[in-house]
């Protein structure tokens, strides 16, 4: 009896070795934010880039309208996975797989039905504003 019972707990260790070794594509997961009174789910391949305004964040994604959520930036990008994401500027995170081209310090990033042009001394958004973008954060594309 006693032999059966090490036999188990011997598999069950090489079982959860086994699922510890196992790559968890960190991409499938989601992301959950308070937005208009309920929780929101965002996946984050759905995600083309952030935009801080003032007290909230706008998330803007892919096919759907933007949405608008209370944390800090900071806060946003610790839930992030740091491969997949960047900051580039102190209002802006942006998904790196959307970066096109990097051209005389200029990124454009592939959003859908637009183009989001991003130069590291300024950045043109597809709204048109212009916003200065600060060297601390220009060495990402480097």
């Amino acid at each position: 009896m006693d032999f059966d019972r090490f036999t188990k707990a011997i598999q069950k260790a090489l079982d959860y070795l086994d699922y510890k070794k196992t790559p968890k594509d960190i991409f499938n997961e989601s992301l959950y934010v308070n937005s208009e009174y309920k929780l929101v789910k965002i996946v984050l391949k759905e995600i083309e880039f952030i935009e801080s305004l003032e007290d909230y964040i706008r998330i803007h994604l892919e096919g759907t309208k933007p949405i608008l959520t209370l944390p800090s930036m900071k806060k946003i990008l610790e839930k992030l996975p740091s491969n997949k994401f960047k900051r580039i500027h102190r209002s802006y995170i942006v998904r790196m797989d959307k970066v096109v081209t990097i051209l005389n310090r200029k990124a454009q990033l592939k959003v859908v039905k637009n183009y989001l042009s991003v130069i590291l001394s300024q950045a043109l958004f597809r709204t048109g504003k212009t916003i200065a973008i600060n060297k601390q954060w220009s060495s990402v594309f480097c």
